[in-house]
């Protein structure tokens, strides 16, 4: 019972801090940078591939060997932004992570919570757990401007099943 009690105070804590909120705007920066770069770049081929299959449409009979291009992946729109997000999420995940604890001393209130009557376990687990369900809120707002961008943009995600 206690580890949730840590829980909601970390991921209240870090919903309002500074540090934290910086660094999601970071993050939401640098994704819809290479959403609309990654969209570029998909538009790109996807303009190459309609030139290539009405070539060889004008072609058709003529004794050209032909072949079929494949159809650009609307993952070329992630490939972008993976190649951004990776290196810079993970050295401000490191940052968010180091900020736990020593915010607790930067604070003075880390002698507090550990004179209060709770195993340094469920400070630690708590802690974690409250880190992991703010991550948890930045992946759906991702997650949701992600989708929002490719459909301001026209790009309708959907399924392909294979026969």
């Amino acid at each position: 019972m206690a580890v949730f009690l840590v829980v909601k105070k970390e991921f209240r804590d870090l919903m309002q801090s500074r540090r934290f909120l910086m660094i999601f705007g970071a993050l939401l920066l640098i994704v819809i940078l290479s959403m609309s770069q990654g969209v570029d770049e998909y538009n790109e081929a996807l303009d190459e591939y309609k030139g290539m299959t009405s070539r060889i449409a004008l072609t058709e009979g003529k004794g050209f060997e032909k072949f079929m291009p494949e159809k650009p992946s609307m993952l070329l729109i992630f490939d972008t932004m993976t190649s951004y997000f990776i290196p810079i999420g993970a050295v401000l995940a490191i940052a968010v992570g180091f900020g736990l604890i020593s915010g607790e001393k930067e604070e003075g209130t880390l002698k507090s919570l550990l004179s209060h009557p709770l195993y340094r376990d469920n400070i630690i687990i708590g802690k974690l757990c409250g880190a992991l369900a703010c991550f948890g809120v930045v992946i759906v707002v991702i997650t949701f401007t992600c989708t929002g961008l490719l459909m301001m943009y026209g790009i309708s995600p959907r399924v392909q099943m294979s026969s």
